[in-house]
């Protein structure tokens, strides 16, 4: 029966699955038709199952993707030009293995950083040191000489990779660069790689189809940008992170803006720390009006805000905006919110404001121009995200229940019980409201004080997901569940972290869920665990399980 749907239908079918890995790799095992309509699909982006972020089905979910597999078959597409450079470099390929699947031509993305990272965990788990090694076990497809030189080779390694991709993938729609991945004299010759990357064979026809171009690191060359800027038009976003790095001037008077001229319909914008006057790149995205939707600027610099006002008046379809300033940068903050005040944004529905100054009189400075952007625009607004110190204002949620009654989604932080109780007296005014993400600052606060009363505002209000960056045990989460006959009343998602053993907390959840099913007053629920890392001061990563639970 199955065979008989056409190759259309089904691969709509797939299509609506298409980020539920374990779902499509499932799906493809079903016969031979569904593999060949499946696979092409599963391997589209494959570098989005990230494994430093890694979504399970369930705690007991046995499916655990393994990305750093698909590195072997990446390699035994290499040609002979890419084995015989790597030979030069102490890296010996195994013969080349038979393949049903052109698996390189569906690739729809290159994400550097995600290859740099699974390539080093392969060549850890798989890679093997010597050529006695290599002769005793076959099926392992590489041998590098000397385990100490790894480093050193993984960098050739990943390039030969992404040659292969920009020349054999018919279709790249999104490029990510990371070039903070190597350090010392690596950076060289993977400079050099980023440099002529729009020069690899294949490369002009493979980047042509551009959307997405995510650049991420301490140093962007110039000629990278203008390399793709002779045969990238098609760009929607651009997200350029420079973290606080070094950059030539050249890059934003000159470079960056001619890139952004030179494409069609750029959509979303996103520049973060860009510490030198980005006005001419300003001036560039006046090119872009007809077209642009989301503006993202992250601790960046300018000195005309009349540059903003007229690019954000004469932008009739933004519908998104994104600020965010730091206690050094009160000035530059300041001109960035004084053009929403003067202008009028009749489609803006999101905007989000991340301010931060610890400093009274600097920060009544700042909340003089929020209130007058709440005033502007809030009526407009379905989803507000402000991220400050709610101690020096508290008259904000006042503001928010005054001027922003149509939100759907607001998403702010909070570490003291009263400001609990602002958010108490502000929530019944927004009777449209379908979320509330409670936030934690900068780190991960515990919320076993707190979450009584977060509980008892949940059980008062209409949101339908909650979702609450901070630790919870266990305990808490089963007092509060007692008090629940039935939690789908009022939510359908429960976000939260777990502060203990997530197998608790996943036993706790799955005994309401079954309880709730058998009173018949839910169809079905699901509990799902994200395993989230945060690097701490300590420059030491920490891991917290976060509980997703959802009812239908």
């Amino acid at each position: 029966m199955v065979t008989q749907l056409s190759p259309e239908l089904l691969g709509n079918v797939f299509e609506q699955v298409d980020n539920d890995i374990a779902t499509l790799w499932s799906m493809s095992l079903v016969n031979r038709f569904w593999c060949r309509v499946g696979i092409p699909i599963l391997w589209r982006t494959p570098f989005r199952m990230n494994v430093r972020y890694l979504w399970r089905q369930s705690y007991y979910n046995n499916f655990a993707p393994r990305l750093h597999n698909i590195v072997p078959i990446l390699m035994s597409f290499l040609d002979s030009e890419s084995r015989l450079f790597l030979k030069d470099k102490d890296i010996f390929i195994a013969s080349e293995p038979s393949s049903n699947f052109n698996y390189v031509s569906f690739l729809r993305e290159l994400d550097i950083h995600v290859l740099h990272e699974i390539v080093d965990e392969w060549l850890d788990q798989f890679g093997v040191n010597t050529i006695s090694d290599y002769t005793n076990d076959r099926e392992n497809p590489v041998i590098i000489n000397g385990h100490h030189y790894k480093k050193n080779r993984t960098i050739y390694l990943v390039i030969e990779i992404c040659k292969l991709i920009l020349r054999c993938s018919n279709k790249i729609t999104s490029l990510f660069i990371s070039n903070d991945i190597f350090k010392g004299d690596l950076i060289i010759p993977y400079c050099t790689f980023l440099k002529n990357l729009a020069s690899f064979h294949g490369a002009t026809k493979s980047l042509s189809h551009l959307e997405t171009l995510n650049i991420r690191g301490p140093y962007i060359d110039d000629d990278l940008l203008f390399n793709l800027s002779k045969i990238c038009h098609n760009v929607l976003t651009l997200d350029l992170n420079v973290m606080n790095g070094y950059f030539k001037s050249n890059f934003a008077t000159n470079c960056l803006p001619k890139f952004i001229k030179n494409q069609l319909n750029l959509q979303k914008i996103c520049l973060s720390c860009f510490y030198k006057d980005i006005s001419p790149i300003i001036e560039a995205l006046q090119t872009q009006i007809h077209s642009l939707t989301d503006i993202q600027f992250t601790s960046c610099r300018f000195s005309q805000s009349s540059l903003m006002e007229s690019l954000m008046t004469k932008c009739s379809k933004l519908r998104s905006i994104t600020l965010k300033s730091h206690l050094n940068e009160l000035k530059d903050m300041k001109l960035m919110l004084q053009p929403l005040v003067n202008c009028n944004l009749t489609m803006l529905q999101h905007l989000s404001l991340d301010v931060w100054s610890y400093e009274d009189s600097r920060f009544e400075t700042v909340a003089s121009y929020l209130q007058k952007v709440l005033e502007c625009h809030g009526k407009f607004l379905n989803q507000l995200r402000l991220r400050f110190n709610y101690s020096k204002n508290p008259n904000i949620l006042n503001e928010i229940g005054q001027y922003c009654l149509n939100l759907s989604t607001l998403i702010f932080p909070f570490h003291r019980r009263e400001d609990l109780e602002h958010l108490l007296h502000l929530l019944p005014k927004l009777k449209h409201l379908k979320e509330l993400i409670i936030e934690a600052w900068n780190r991960v606060y515990c919320a076993d004080e707190f979450f009584p009363h977060v509980g008892d505002l949940i059980l008062q209000t209409t949101p339908r997901n909650f979702e609450m960056h901070w630790i919870i045990n266990h305990e808490i989460i089963e007092n509060f569940l007692k008090k629940c006959n039935n939690l789908s009343d009022h939510i359908k998602s429960f976000t939260y972290y777990c502060k203990d053993d997530p197998e608790l907390h996943y036993r706790i959840f799955r005994a309401y869920g079954n309880m709730l099913e058998k009173k018949g007053l839910i169809r079905d629920s699901s509990i799902k665990i994200l395993t989230q890392y945060f690097s701490s001061n300590m420059q030491r990563e920490l891991s917290y399980h976060i509980i997703i639970f959802r009812v239908i």
